[in-house]
């Protein structure tokens, strides 16, 4: 009897019924595969790996903000259940970037431990 008590106060505790549970957050990116020269008119298929954490994560997107020739991309994860396997998962995803016009431009993604780095594609 004592243990169908705690695992019910276990359930109880972690997931109240007015909440759902749901989440997004920005994934630590693990490794990237960018082109270094495209031609102009072509995509750049950019891998980006990453980690998603938990049992309940999963891939949402890609988020891209473009200023200029600067491009900065990040994975976004969603997490839905209250009670989570502490199971670690990665994920791999490709972004495909289509440029406006022949230059430069700088890729910025989001590493572990909050640092980032920058890659350069030109476009010929």
């Amino acid at each position: 009897m004592k243990f169908k008590l705690s695992i019910f106060m276990l359930f109880f505790v972690s997931c109240k019924l007015t909440d759902n549970c749901e989440r997004t957050e920005v994934a630590s990116i693990s490794k990237v595969s960018c082109p270094k020269v495209i031609n102009y008119g072509e995509s750049a298929a950019i891998t980006l790996e990453f980690g998603i954490g938990n049992g309940c994560g999963s891939f949402k997107e890609i988020r891209s903000v473009q200023t200029g020739n600067y491009i900065y991309l990040e994975v976004i994860n969603a997490f839905k259940g209250c009670v989570c396997t502490e199971q670690y998962q990665s994920g791999s995803e490709v972004y495909g970037f289509t440029p406006s016009q022949k230059g430069t431009y700088y890729i910025q993604y989001l590493l572990s431990g909050n640092s980032k780095t920058t890659d350069t594609l030109l476009v010929k």
